[in-house]
Formats: C-alpha cells, structure tokens, sequence
C-alpha cells in the first residue's frame, strides 16, 4: 500500500459520514486496518496494484456498517432510529452453568475473545442477543480490537457459498470480482466474524448452512475471533469447539435504568412513577413473574409502553404483547402535535389484530421472518382472502404495518417483524381464536413437529392464552406417559422409583477428566455422541473446568487443568421442549435436584459415567443406583429437573375433572 492510501480514506469518510463516524473509522482505520491489510498483502501473491482499491473496500464497508449498527430501532421509542449507546443498558454474559465466569458487555470483550476464540451466545427471545452484537461490531472499532464483519444469518440461502456472500457483503459495489482474495486476507487473521441469529435459519435448509459455517471456520480459524448467537437450537451442538454462554438477566436496577434512559428519549417522564410501581409489585409479590419480565430487555421496554398507554403492568406474557399491541394501536405522533396516526386501511383495532392474527400465522407457516416488499405484499393479499377484508386495499395495511402501527420494519431492501416474537404470539393467537374446531389438530401438529425449537415460544405464548387447551392437548398425554413410565408406584421400589424420577427421558453422560490443550478435547463431542447414540438429540453440552490450586501471574483465578464433559441427551426432544416451559412457568409439576439429599455413603460414579431413562434396574445393585443418583445430584448438568410424581397425579386428576364439569354442563343447556 502506498502513502496515497490515507488521503483516501479520508476522503471518502468526509464524504459519507457523521462526524463521529469520521473521527472513530480514520483512527480505526489508520492504527488497525491499514496494519492489519499490509500484513495480509506481504504474504499474499496477489499484485499490489490492486492494494489501494482493498483498502477503499474495506473502509467502505467498515463505515457503512459503523452508521447502520450504531443505531437501533426501538418500539418503546415509536420505532426510531436511536443512538445504540444512548439507550444501552450494558449485559452481562456468563459462561453456561458457571456463576464465577461473568463479563458486562459495555466495551469488546477483548479478554474473553482472546480466551476462547469462538464463542456462542445461547439465550431466549427477547435477551437481547442482536442488539449485542451490534454493540460488539461498534466495540470492535471503537475500541480498535480488530476488524468486524456482521452477517444476518436469516439472509443465507442454501445456493450461497458463504465466503462470497461475506465477499459480496464487504464489497457492496463490486470494484473486485475475486472472492479468493478475500479469503486469503481472512486467513491473516485480525477478523471478528459476528454470526447473529442462527435459529433463524430456516429449518430445511439448516443443515446445510451449519455445514457451510463449520466449513468456512475452519479455513479462517487462525487468528480470528467468531461470535454466534441464537436462541436455544440442538444444531448447535454441531459447534463442539465453541465455549457457550448465556446473558445474565437483568438486576431490577438496571432495568429501572432503562426506564430513565427511555425518559430522556421521550416527551413522557413516566419512569419514577413506573419504578415506584415496580418496586411495591416486588415488595409485596403481587405479581409473580414481575421480576422475571423485569429480567429481560424486551419485555423491559414493553413495560414502559404498556405502563405509558394504561398505567399499568400486564400479569403475563400475552396480556403482555396485546397491551403492546394496543398502545401501538392507539399511539399519538408527538412530533406532529399529539394527533393520532392515521390509519390507511381504516381498520378498528380489532379488525386489525384479526389480519395481523392471519398474516402472522401464513409467516410462520412458511418458516420465514424476512421478505421482500413483493413478498410481503403477497403475504398481505393471501392473508386477505376473507369477507372481513375483501374491501381494503393492501397497499394500504401494507402503510399501516411499517408506518401506522409499525409491527414490520425495513431492513435495508427487505421487511421483517419488528420482532420475531410479535410474529409467535399473533401466531398463538390465530390458533385460539381463528382455528375454531382444528384448535386442538393444529396444537398437537405443533407439539409434534420435528423443529419444535421453532415453535417453542409460540406453544409458551399459548400456554398463557388458553391453559385449558394446552393442558387437554399436551399436558395430559405427558403426564400420562410419565406415570407409565413410572410403573405401578405402590409396589415399585422406592430407590428405584427415584432414580426412574430423575431420569425420565434423558440420558446423562459425564466423561473422564480431560486435560486442558489435550487433543482428546476438540474431537470428544463426537466421540460422545457414539457412545450414547448418534440418533439422539442433545439437550445441553457443557465442559466444567476443574482448576488446580495454584494461581496465575496476574492474582487470583486459578490455572485450569482439565476439563469435565457434562452432557444430556433425548430421543424426545418434543417432551424436554415441553418441560422447558413448564420451567420457565414456574409449575408446580417441576421440582430440583438438590445436592444435600446424597443418598447412603455419598459415592458418586467414578471416571466415565452414563446414566439413562432406559437403564435395566434389575441388574444394578443398590449401591450402584445410589452412586448414580449421587452424580446426578452433584454434577452442575444444565436441566437438574424432575417431574413430581404427587402432583402429577394431582394436576392429572384436576384436567380431568375440569373436562368432566365442561361435559356436563354443555347437556345443561337448553
């Protein structure tokens, strides 16, 4: 590169820029990718003449993507675009099952990085997880840590090759038609590669795309860093070699914090009566889940909206998002004096939900949260074909969605959700209120389906909506399949049947000790999998570090010396997607292990150990049952959970009876 190259770049930067984006991309650009893409051209064999016309392409994408991901659309804020550091409220992320290992996320996570290489951030809707990963991108320059590149993962198709998607995402405008060059920089290393939202891959094509992910990693491995984040998805464990972490709920301070953030955007000074609010609901627990909603940013924002427009709190997740709906509905442009947003398709609220209801339904039918405008205005026409709406234009609820009652947002050339969960509880709702007789058809369709992990958060949503239903429809079999499974519990042994308790439907794996650095480490997954069975589905995947006594250069933290296999597997994976929720709902039906009911003489397994649903009691001795219901017990396995076995029976016989009463009444009826 010649001396030519920063005139350049400054030019361009004047050119297109904010003067904060001037500022932070001439420094990152001059200290680190100058640097960085030198380094790359001294060991490439490619002719230097085209080194300025790199560096153009680079910097070009750098600010680009500087502007785009430094700010953010929030619904709490009438869906404009913010300042990201305006509204951040910092998230911590903790490695899975490791309450020691913690880092807030208020600059790059340059220690962690450097640690583990290739990271996944594992968490459920509304986390936070895509606004993260723009404040890792931003970091990335900010802090001059190396050189970002962001990809929607949503956006692959399964005819893309993944190097020349990234190549086409770098260079927009096409100066450069050699996709092995980019490779070639790739692999010099000083990359951050941001893979976001990996459960939105359409499923039929998942496989495929993780392939060309695996593959891709593997070539640009060297001195690169890889972020993936997703919902909970077992393809993930296709990715053996990335450490897992999840984001820490958010402390009610910090939520509270965000509340007054949201103030200084707005005209509404609403948070110190919000926060009182919230504060007596914690202190007097007359709202359960209050502080689990408290815990998530979405839902964090949702509480401001709902509170604004009622002044009050949702008691749970769909009064919640109708709430959100309505004040959405019914909100006022203050920017244009307080007039109400005019509605194009002269719609009622109700009528409007009915076709969101509709259209939300036919998007997760297809599998997709992304389109087109043609495809969206497709979506919007079939979605029409009924007598409540055969009269309205769709150009003009096509205004109404993006402007009017902004639930879809422009993303660049294409149209998505303004969050994919708005799509699942209008979903959730479609099957309660439009499904009519094939509620129940179209309930266990779901609870059946082989991407469950897709549905999840639908069926979680439909658990608030209609209990009855999902009780009759989902609960009642698995309970039913649980005391099968138990036996005749008056005459089974009792240790027996505790071991049977602890392990229905799953099958426990915990492994030799492996020293850290061992090459046993990078292949075990796979390993593992064929002892236990290549068929089964796992349900988590975590490597504990059992760390010596002695300590680093630096003070305190121990030196790790190996590592612990600890996984779980399922040949059920619907059921375990079912017992996830009733976690989640916090149901009596769900109770914990806990470590101070060490049976006998508190041995535990050791070495290599495999505990299964499917284990013939009959051959095991006493002591061998106990030693495995001991390391069930004192092994931190990520679901330590069992079904009760007396309420079962009780909520059982409550479903029931509750289908009884509804029976006999409807002969009452004249």
């Amino acid at each position: 590169m010649n001396s030519n190259n920063t005139e350049l770049g400054t030019q361009l930067i004047n050119a297109m820029a904010s003067e904060s984006a001037k500022q932070f991309v001439q420094v990152f650009f001059n200290q680190i990718m100058f640097p960085l893409l030198k380094k790359s051209f001294s060991h490439s064999k490619k002719k230097n003449n085209i080194e300025n016309s790199i560096a153009d392409l680079f910097q070009e994408y750098i600010l680009k993507s500087y502007e785009i991901h430094s700010s953010i659309n929030i619904l709490a804020l009438g869906n404009k675009q913010i300042n990201l550091n305006d509204v951040y409220q910092p998230l911590t992320l903790r490695k899975e099952e490791s309450h020691n290992s913690e880092v807030r996320v208020n600059s790059f996570p340059g220690k962690m990085a450097n640690k583990y290489k290739k990271i996944i951030i594992e968490d459920q809707a509304g986390m936070g997880k895509s606004t993260l990963m723009k404040k890792l991108f931003i970091s990335c320059i900010e802090d001059k840590y190396g050189i970002p590149i962001f990809l929607e993962l949503r956006k692959l198709t399964e005819d893309d090759d993944l190097s020349e998607f990234i190549f086409n995402s770098v260079n927009s405008v096409k100066k450069i038609n050699d996709g092995q060059l980019l490779d070639d920089i790739f692999n010099n290393g000083g990359f951050v590669f941001l893979f976001d939202g990996y459960d939105e891959i359409p499923s039929a094509i998942k496989e495929r795309i993780t392939d060309k992910l695996q593959e891709f990693i593997g070539k640009a491995s060297g001195n690169n860093y890889f972020f993936i984040t997703s919902r909970p998805d077992p393809s993930l464990v296709s990715f053996g070699d990335f450490q897992k972490f999840e984001i820490k709920n958010l402390r009610p301070p910090e939520s509270f914090e965000m509340f007054k953030k949201y103030d200084k955007r707005t005209r509404f000074q609403i948070s110190n009566d919000l926060i009182s609010h919230c504060e007596e609901a914690l202190e007097l627990k007359t709202f359960k889940d209050l502080k689990y909603f408290l815990g998530n940013p979405l839902l964090v924002s949702f509480i401001y909206i709902t509170y604004r427009y009622k002044r009050d709190i949702p008691i749970n997740k769909s009064e919640f998002y109708r709430k959100v709906y309505d004040a959405l509905f019914e909100d006022h442009d203050y920017s244009k004096g307080g007039w109400n947003r005019k509605k194009y398709s002269k719609l009622s609220r109700e009528s409007f939900h009915k076709f969101l209801r509709n259209l939300a339904f036919r998007c997760l039918s297809n599998n997709k949260i992304d389109f087109s405008k043609d495809q969206l205005i497709n979506l919007i026409e079939r979605a029409q074909k009924s007598v409540y709406f055969e009269e309205v234009d769709s150009s003009d609820i096509f205004r109404d969605l993006v402007e009017s009652v902004p639930l879809i947002v422009q993303d660049g050339l294409s149209y998505k959700w303004a969050h994919k969960s708005f799509m699942e509880y209008f979903s959730a709702s479609f099957i309660y209120s439009d499904c009519t007789s094939k509620k129940d058809e179209v309930l266990l369709k779901l609870y059946k389906s082989k991407n469950i992990t897709f549905y999840e958060n639908v069926l979680d949503i439909f658990y608030d909506i209609d209990q009855e239903a999902f009780n009759r429809v989902i609960i009642k079999p698995l309970i039913n399949d649980y005391l099968n499974f138990l036996g005749d519990t008056t005459i089974v042994d009792k240790l027996e049947l505790q071991y049977k308790q602890y392990t229905y439907l799953r099958i426990f794996y915990k492994g030799d000790n492996i020293p850290l650095g061992d090459d046993r480490y990078k292949d075990s997954t796979g390993e593992i999998r064929h002892k236990v069975g290549s068929d089964l589905h796992t349900i988590s995947s975590r490597y504990a570090i059992i760390t010596n006594s002695d300590e680093n250069d630096e003070g305190n933290t121990p030196l790790p010396d190996y590592i612990l296999p600890e996984f779980q597997f399922t040949n059920e994976p619907n059921k375990i997607t079912i017992i996830n929720i009733l976690i989640n709902k916090k149901s009596n039906l769900i109770r914990e292990y806990s470590s101070s009911k060490l049976l006998g003489n508190e041995e535990q397994c050791e070495g290599e150990c495999i505990i299964s649903y499917m284990d013939d009691l009959a051959v095991l001795s006493k002591e061998e049952i106990e030693k495995r219901i001991n390391t069930l017990v004192a092994t931190n396995f990520e679901y330590d959970f069992y079904l009760d076995l007396k309420e079962a029976k009780a909520y059982l016989e409550k479903i029931e009876l509750h289908s009884s009463i509804v029976e006999e009444s409807l002969f009452e009826i004249d």
